[in-house]
């Protein structure tokens, strides 16, 4: 049996008016049969510690369908939490909740541990790729009866990724460079330099003196603050990936 269960607090509030006499969102199900290892329960993102330990108990089984808890501003379910408690979870699309119907792609939405670990004041921590990945795949066929991994006399399931087909663009090294443009707006006069230099501040200087004619680095020194800082900010950006690309209008 498959539905959803704490997935807003609209929706619990609503259930509290439907079964009164049930202390819980989870004991609607359990008062109808419902509640056992063959329950699946979408969403939990408001499951407190005795909702997830019911389920744990009866070894329901949650699916996490991070994106559609997104787009719907439902929130963040403790993923993290339920999964170091021993509640089992899978990971779900929830179409058209969520936005994406392949699995392949439902996995990257374990990022929003991300945004839970802020909300748990980064005491929580974050699901691992390696985590997605088990989630949206052997942790789902595990309700079937699968073991988990690659156990003996399973079926294999595999994706390929096959890359060498695809177009490999240029390796970025620093001895290779990098032409970056970065713009920046002083007194209508156009110039570009193309440098490379171990003072970041030295560079951006020389390049204000041969735009404006300047032999010495007064003008630098005499820009707004909120100028140098910006113009400081893109020769620290571009440098850290090679040479340092500019042009100033």
């Amino acid at each position: 049996m498959q539905s959803h269960l704490s997935e807003n607090q609209a929706e619990m509030a609503w259930v509290r008016q439907l079964h009164p006499d049930c202390r819980q969102y989870w004991e609607t199900y359990k008062k109808y049969g419902l509640w056992n290892d063959r329950t699946v329960m979408a969403h939990c993102v408001w499951s407190d510690e005795r909702e997830r330990a019911a389920m744990k108990d009866a070894g329901v089984t949650v699916v996490h369908c991070a994106d559609s808890n997104q787009n719907l501003c439902s929130g963040v379910a403790p993923v993290r939490g339920m999964l170091d408690e021993g509640v089992k979870v899978a990971l779900g699309s929830d179409i058209a909740g969520g936005d994406h119907l392949d699995l392949f792609d439902v996995t990257a939405s374990v990022r929003a541990s991300k945004a839970r670990r802020m909300m748990d004041d980064w005491s929580t921590p974050f699901l691992t790729v390696a985590e997605g990945w088990y989630l949206a795949t052997s942790a789902g066929a595990e309700f079937f009866g699968e073991q988990p991994g690659f156990a003996a006399g399973n079926s294999l399931h595999a994706i390929v990724l096959a890359d060498d087909t695809l177009p490999q663009p240029r390796t970025l090294t620093p001895a290779g460079g990098w032409n970056g443009r970065c713009t920046a707006v002083r007194r209508g006069r156009t110039g570009s330099l193309v440098c490379r230099k171990k003072n970041l501040c030295e560079a951006v200087r020389k390049l204000s003196a041969r735009v404006w004619n300047i032999k010495n680095a007064a003008v630098f020194d005499n820009l707004p603050k909120t100028a140098a800082l910006f113009l400081h900010f893109i020769a620290v950006a571009a440098y850290s990936i090679g040479s340092v690309g500019i042009t100033a209008r």
